[in-house]
């Protein structure tokens, strides 16, 4: 976060080019914050699904519940560099804050 806002680094994919979030259907915010290594040091972003199928074809958010978290969801993000942080700044932009940084 920085100056109240979330940076860039919080869209970074895992290696399939994954990003993990949660359905909030299924997690309040406190319960997706509580996940967290150091639940303190997280933040809690929200995105609605219509905005983020907006940003561009094919781009899907896609429920992907674990054993031990049914709100566990994921988007989809492209493979390529370029498109991947373009993609990136869009998410940037429609993320609200729901739970700040202590």
């Amino acid at each position: 976060m920085r100056n109240g806002s979330p940076t860039m680094s919080a869209f970074v994919p895992k290696g399939n080019g994954r990003l993990s979030v949660e359905w909030s259907k299924y997690a309040t915010p406190e319960q997706t914050r509580s996940r967290g290594k150091v639940p303190e040091d997280n933040a809690v972003l929200q995105m609605g699904t219509g905005n983020i199928r907006q940003i561009r074809e094919g781009l899907d958010v896609e429920h992907v519940p674990l054993p031990e978290n049914q709100a566990h969801s994921e988007i989809n993000l492209p493979l390529d560099r370029l498109e991947q942080t373009e993609v990136r700044l869009m998410l940037h932009r429609i993320a609200t804050v729901v739970i700040p940084l202590s």
